[in-house]
């Protein structure tokens, strides 16, 4: 995985850089797509910049991990989680 990470501003001026996650994105394909395809991996751009905006590549890619952590790191039943959740709201 290869992360980026982008100043919103630029250095010259003070001036905010508009389109900063784009343009990472693209630097980015420009640079790395062709490399990890003809591998026969997958690529995504991971990208974010320093007000905290994620990329839509990377979004998705934490969203994936977290799902993936919700539905196998703990096999609950849907009754066993009622139970937890109402057994601490009763007490």
């Amino acid at each position: 995985m290869d992360m980026r990470l982008g100043h919103t501003f630029s250095t010259v001026g003070h001036a905010i850089k508009k389109n900063t996650i784009k343009s990472m994105e693209q630097s980015k394909s420009t640079k790395f797509r062709n490399l990890y395809r003809e591998k026969g991996y997958a690529f995504a751009h991971m990208v974010a910049n320093t007000w905290g905006n994620l990329g839509p590549d990377l979004l998705w890619f934490l969203w994936a991990v977290a799902d993936h952590a919700a539905r196998y790191h703990l096999a609950l039943s849907q009754d066993e989680v009622r139970a937890i959740m109402f057994s601490s709201v009763t007490e």
